[in-house]
């Protein structure tokens, strides 16, 4: 999937996308360098110029290379799991309160 975005507070497509085991292409305009970090996608620049080469390069992709970052968009999606989201505010709301 390519998103290129001016501006998108969290890009919920990018979510729903990697929950399917499907690559990003999206630029830093989103809040998603885990994508990078992760392998699951391209994390670029707002540059058409870059945009070009790396569709270049996503064109040459290797079957394996290509499903090496689908499993890896997957793994990413699980972290926003509601079952863990749900546990982690939980966590976050029981220690404020404990904090009073």
């Amino acid at each position: 999937m390519i998103l290129p975005t001016k501006n998108d507070a969290f890009a919920l497509a990018i979510l729903e996308c990697l929950a399917n085991g499907l690559p990003v292409l999206t630029n830093h305009n989103v809040p998603w360098a885990n994508i990078k970090k992760m392998n699951a996608g391209w994390y670029i620049p707002c540059n058409n110029s870059i945009l070009g080469h790396t569709l270049k390069k996503i064109f040459k992709l290797k079957p394996k290379d290509f499903f090496i970052k689908s499993k890896n968009s997957y793994v990413l999606a699980q972290k926003f799991n509601w079952n863990i989201v749900r546990t982690d505010y939980i966590s976050t709301y029981t220690k404020l309160l404990e904090n009073k």
